[in-house]
């Protein structure tokens, strides 16, 4: 059965000071999927949530939810969103209680039990009367977590959930949003640094840089179960002398990064060349069969380490 679309970005582009943020993006997000966005700092992640809340215009383009204009119509399409973008916006002179409040107040149907639920998941019942503004970053984040469900949302959309929450903190959170995902089939778009959580969290993934889109990929598509052999040497001159002998024996060389070698190349096949590199007076580390993993892929796609 064909999913639906919900949220269709096209071909948009958003300019300041003639510097496109945004350079002709498009893409759809599927009904009950779970989106990750991938990019270094700078290269407009929160740019492109920003414009997909109807937060900020666009320059070209169209932004369409549930088949909607988000610009023509904001208030009843955000009413079915929750979202948390760059760091929590609270009030920080009240209570963790009063802010729920105020936020709760927005809506005309509220589910209490639901919310009591979040409070006890997000662990903030004993920090509920206390000022925000004594709160942890890690704290904060959790009462903007706990806001942004406070309407059982269709869609939530997280740009970097994960900052400020320790480790025991970002697996709950991780647990959290896959239970919601998979109970009351919401919609997650979620922007984070943190390759390992795309990789686990997610269904489909988007890698940004400079603006622009590079790639759209299944999670489960992803190389991380081709096999290679990796070489390491003393030295990238080493490195590059074993290249020019592989080579040589029509071997295919995946790629070369500075003192290590990444082959294609079955078992049997392997020991022989190690042997080769050794009988041509080379000298190598060590060497090994790895799995490709997104971190591999992403990186390719940016072109090496940010």
């Amino acid at each position: 059965m064909k999913k639906e679309v919900i949220i269709n970005v096209d071909n948009i582009t958003k300019r300041i000071n003639k510097t496109n943020l945004l350079d002709g993006f498009t893409f759809k997000v599927i009904d009950g999927e779970i989106l990750g966005l991938l990019g270094p700092n700078g290269s407009g992640k929160t740019t492109l949530i920003r414009t997909i809340l109807g937060l900020m215009s666009i320059d070209q383009g169209t932004i369409s939810i549930y088949d909607k204009s988000i610009k023509n119509n904001f208030e009843e399409i955000i009413s079915k969103v929750g979202a948390i973008v760059e760091k929590p916006c609270l009030y920080e002179h009240l209570s963790g209680n009063a802010n729920l409040k105020i936020f709760a107040d927005f809506y005309t149907e509220i589910d209490n039990e639901y919310i009591e639920s979040l409070i006890d998941i997000f662990e903030l019942r004993n920090d509920l009367n206390k000022r925000v503004s004594k709160y942890s970053l890690g704290m904060k984040q959790r009462l903007a977590l706990i806001i942004s469900l406070i309407n059982k949302p269709k869609i939530l959309i997280l740009d970097e959930p994960t900052n400020g929450l320790d480790p025991v903190g970002i697996v709950n959170l991780r647990r959290f949003l896959i239970t919601l995902n998979q109970t009351y089939k919401t919609t997650i778009i979620i922007s984070s640094h943190i390759l390992s959580e795309i990789e686990v969290i997610c269904d489909r993934a988007i890698v940004i840089n400079k603006g622009k889109l590079i790639k759209i990929f299944d999670i489960k598509d992803l190389s991380m179960d081709e096999k290679y052999y990796k070489i390491s040497t003393k030295s990238s001159d080493e490195a590059s002398k074993i290249v020019n002998l592989l080579e040589q024996s029509n071997i295919n060389i995946i790629e070369k990064i500075d003192m290590d070698i990444l082959i294609s190349i079955d078992e049997e096949k392997a020991s022989e060349i190690i042997s080769e590199i050794y009988l041509n007076g080379l000298t190598i580390v060590s060497a090994s069969f790895c799995n490709k993993s997104l971190e591999d892929d992403y990186f390719d796609l940016i072109g090496g380490v940010c």
